[in-house]
Parts: structure tokens; C-alpha cells; sequence
């Protein structure tokens, strides 16, 4: 799926795509948005010293490189994944490392969900990217909050979705 699209037509995008997937954030995840490239959210587990990624949809190969970017910042370890999807994928365009595996009963659908972890470091990093993953462009990519329509994000620094 590819954009131009609304903030609000990537979540039902992302909410399509798992039918037992609802779009929630948690206290402190944050959202970064691209009209063309999708969304993906994140927030900092300071015990473990990681960036937590449980949403993403879109072009994963876009966000690579602005995640990666995340955890030099941050001086994170690493990013640690969650997929309900073929951990394969993942780590084909992110790297990293399979560490675990879970199944979870959601009494809401009444299914057994497996849910797959990888963590992945900059180390891991795929070494063969396309040309076009060399440098993604994050200038359009803005922080947005949970409604997505350019509310005040940290800092009190209002961000527009476009």
C-alpha cells in the first residue's frame, strides 16, 4: 500500500490488515507519520535501555533508516520489534535477531494469536539495501499524536500532519 494517504486512511490500513488489531496507543508511545510512506510508533523503555516499536505500516524499508537514526540518538542498545506477521519479512528489511514467541488467546475474536520478537541493533542492518533505502527521505515524516490531526506533541511543539 502505498500513499499519498490521510494519517486517519494508514490506521484503517493498519486495522484492515489484522482484523483483530485495534489502534490504541499506550501512555508515552509516539507516532511518526508520512503521507507517502505510511506510520510507525515508538517509545523508549529506559530500564532496558531500548526503543520499542509496536506499530508499523507502510514501508518498512522507508523507516529503516529514521529508526536506526532513533537509537543512535537515543543511545538505545537497539529496537526491539513485535509482528503477528511472518517474523521473516522483518528481518529481511530490518535485520536482527528472532528472540521470541508467544501465543496469545484474544477473548474479544475468541483466536490464538502468535506474536513474534525481534531485536534488532544497527550492526544488524541488512548490508544489501536497493539504491533507493540509502536515504530515506525523513523531511516529510512529522510527529503527529493519537487522533493524527497535528495536536501538540512533547515539548508543546505543535506538528502538522499536512
Amino acid at each position: 500500500m502505498r500513499g499519498p494517504k490521510t494519517f486517519a486512511e494508514w490506521v484503517e490500513a493498519y486495522v484492515e490488515r489484522d482484523s483483530d488489531t485495534e489502534y490504541v496507543l499506550t501512555p508515552g508511545e509516539r507516532v511518526v507519520f508520512d503521507p507517502m510512506h505510511g506510520f510507525f510508533t515508538y517509545t523508549y523503555d529506559a530500564a532496558s535501555n531500548e526503543i520499542l516499536v509496536p506499530k508499523m505500516c507502510g514501508d518498512g524499508r522507508h523507516w529503516r533508516l529514521l529508526i536506526y537514526a532513533l537509537v543512535l540518538a537515543s543511545g538505545a542498545r537497539g529496537v526491539y520489534c513485535c509482528t503477528k506477521r511472518n517474523p521473516r519479512a522483518y528481518q529481511r528489511i530490518l535485520g536482527g535477531e528472532l528472540v521470541k514467541m508467544t501465543h496469545e488467546y484474544d477473548f474479544r475474536t475468541g483466536k490464538e494469536t502468535t506474536l513474534w520478537y525481534i531485536f534488532i541493533t544497527p550492526k544488524d542492518t541488512p548490508k544489501d539495501t536497493k539504491e533507493g533505502d540509502k536515504h530515506a527521505d525523513t523531511d516529510s515524516a512529522v510527529p503527529v499524536h493519537a487522533a493524527g490531526d497535528g495536536g501538540v506533541c512533547e515539548g508543546g511543539r505543535q506538528y502538522h500532519t499536512g
